[in-house]
Parts: C-alpha cells; sequence; structure tokens
C-alpha cells in the first residue's frame, strides 16, 4: 500500500527462517521490535538507529545468530 511503514516487527517474526545469511536493514520507522524477532537463523542486521531503541525488546535478537551493526545511513 502507497504510503506504508513498517513499524513494528512482532514476537518470533523471522524465528524460522530457513535461508543462511539474510541480511536485513532496519530503519529508524521501526517503532518496537518484540521478544525472539530474529533468531535460529544467521542474520547480517544493518540497523539506521545509533543504538537498540528504548521501545524494542532487550531480547529482540539472539546474538549468537549473527551480528548488528547500529548507524548505518541508507
Amino acid at each position: 500500500q502507497e504510503g506504508s511503514v513498517l513499524e513494528y516487527i512482532g514476537e518470533g517474526a523471522f524465528m524460522n527462517v530457513s535461508t543462511e545469511g539474510c541480511t536485513l536493514y532496519i530503519s529508524n520507522k521501526v517503532t518496537s521490535i518484540w521478544k525472539s524477532a530474529f533468531g535460529s537463523s544467521c542474520f547480517t542486521i544493518y540497523c539506521e538507529a545509533e543504538s537498540k531503541p528504548n521501545t524494542w525488546n532487550s531480547d529482540w535478537f539472539i546474538s549468537s545468530y549473527g551480528t548488528v551493526t547500529w548507524g548505518v545511513q541508507f
């Protein structure tokens, strides 16, 4: 839909992604990420935010399944 913006990523949204080595870009427009949104697959995540926003769950990403780079402009 034109003008739609992804604002949140729900609990377990990417838990069972079968492709290893996915790269994701998360813009500043994502205001909330719920618990365990990412895990069980290897992700490389680039975030526009300088650090984890307070509105994201502390367990949003399981670090043993990939890496997060903060402050990426895209």
